[in-house]
């Protein structure tokens, strides 16, 4: 008998038992709603500002990628700006949640309205002393070392990370030499293709 066939009378009845434990719950189920639901934004109740209902729960699995790219649906608005960056794999209210979720306490953010608010307070006018570098897509990086907070911010304005690295003020220092570096790599790139 072939390596292949005894691996596959091996296998077999390893994959059964695990495709049999399937009970059809909410792993097995898509992750996303359909984008007018999801996206909708309504409030839940009256005094509700709509954040928490269009969140749902985050996406944590790195699975495909959506049909629908996140980032072309239209964000929740908070405060008049939209409420958070979609990414590639979430929508705007599924990345806030997401952050809240990681890093809420950092912020002592009381729900996610709470943490949207305080993101979007930094991240639009930052404390005296804070630094900040814009990225090459056109992302601000920014850095308070008297609180340790670190954000980035969509060039539209949107918070899109934030923070408090374990790491202080060398998590900024690596964040930035590492965005000069692929800067360098770009550049270095460009004049290769203007010379060959």
């Amino acid at each position: 008998m072939t390596r292949i066939a005894s691996l596959a009378l091996i296998l077999a009845p390893i994959m059964t038992v695990a495709l049999a434990a399937c009970d059809g719950g909410p792993a097995s189920q898509p992750a996303r709603e359909a984008p007018a639901a999801r996206d909708s934004g309504a409030a839940s109740s009256p005094g509700d500002t709509g954040v928490r209902a269009a969140a749902g729960a985050a996406d944590t699995a790195r699975g495909p990628l959506p049909e629908v790219d996140p980032r072309t649906l239209p964000a929740p608005q908070m405060n008049g700006r939209p409420m958070w960056a979609a990414n590639r794999r979430l929508t705007a209210a599924e990345a806030a949640q997401r952050q809240f979720a990681r890093n809420g306490k950092d912020l002592g953010a009381r729900d996610l309205d709470d943490f949207v608010r305080k993101a979007q307070a930094f991240t639009s006018s930052p404390p005296a002393g804070a630094k900040s570098y814009t990225r090459r897509n056109g992302d601000r990086a920014i850095y308070d070392p008297a609180s340790n907070l670190f954000a980035v911010v969509s060039k539209e304005g949107a918070p899109r990370l934030i923070m408090k690295p374990e790491e202080g003020l060398a998590y900024w220092q690596k964040d930035k030499a590492r965005e000069e570096e692929r800067r360098d790599r770009r550049q270095t790139g460009k004049r290769e293709d203007e010379q060959g």
